[in-house]
């Protein structure tokens, strides 16, 4: 279920592209990219008895840090910034450990502590980054939003440090005798669903705002126009009526003189 409504969260993001402003559209392709990755990792994961684990794993785990850095991309874009290549070394190193604990010596553990802990920096990058930007450009949806980064970054942390300092033993990432393994498509699934709705709110919050900036000042200078005028005005005489205070208007024509 987690899986699909994954999936249909990216086809509807899809279908909105064009509703969206230019310069969020960048930020919504990569977050589009990143949900459908997921839910694909999921469909790999879910599937993984039917192939060779050891190509299953890996490339599983591979496409779910891509989510999560395409997430990263996402985010920075969207803050006008840039991230750092070294984020893929986190990525490279995942697979490869997974591939050599799925195919050279098998252990479910480890492979279970390197993707939370790399699945744990790109989540806590998002969270920075976001957090961050908040206090330039403040709005509920990007603090919501970087909450739940921070909320899952910080469980995929704790699962990691768990599994690599507790003596559990487990076939699989499906097993259901531990409630790790229960509770982690539970707050994975937090994401990409309802990560998304707190996006296009963001993205929504922008663009309204610039709306209404462009809506109340002049284009070519930047300057209050008529509309922004009468309502700071409507604003003053109410509150100097209200509050029993003298008001005076003062007007001044501009003109330039011509030589």
């Amino acid at each position: 279920i987690a899986t699909l409504m994954m999936m249909l969260n990216g086809i509807v993001l899809g279908l909105m592209h064009k509703e969206l402003a230019e310069d969020v559209r960048p930020s919504a392709f990569n977050w589009r990219v990143g949900t459908l990755l997921l839910a694909v990792a999921c469909v790999l994961l879910a599937l993984q008895g039917l192939l060779p684990r050891a190509f299953m794993l890996p490339f599983a785990n591979g496409c779910l840090l891509l989510g999560l850095l395409a997430y990263l991309r996402a985010v920075s874009l969207f803050c006008n910034k840039r991230i750092s290549l070294v984020y893929l070394l986190p990525i490279l190193i995942t697979v490869i450990s997974i591939y050599w604990f799925t195919a050279h010596n098998p252990n479910v553990i480890a492979r279970i502590v390197i993707g939370s802990f790399a699945m744990a920096i790109l989540l806590l990058a998002s969270a920075l980054y976001l957090f961050n930007f908040t206090q330039q450009d403040s709005s509920i949806s990007q603090t919501a939003l970087a909450t739940i980064f921070l909320f899952i970054g910080m469980f995929m942390l704790i699962r990691g440090i768990y599994f690599l300092v507790s003596p559990t033993t487990m076939a699989t990432i499906l097993d259901d005798n531990s409630w790790w393994n229960i509770l982690t498509p539970i707050f994975a699934a937090t994401l990409p669903v309802i990560g998304t709705t707190a996006y296009l709110l963001m993205c929504s919050h922008r663009m309204r705002t610039r709306w209404e900036i462009a809506a109340s000042t002049d284009y070519l200078t930047g300057l209050p126009n008529r509309r922004s005028v009468v309502h700071a005005g409507n604003l003053t005489f109410h509150s100097a009526q209200r509050n029993k205070m003298a008001l005076s208007v003062a007007v001044i024509d501009v003109k330039k003189i011509k030589n």
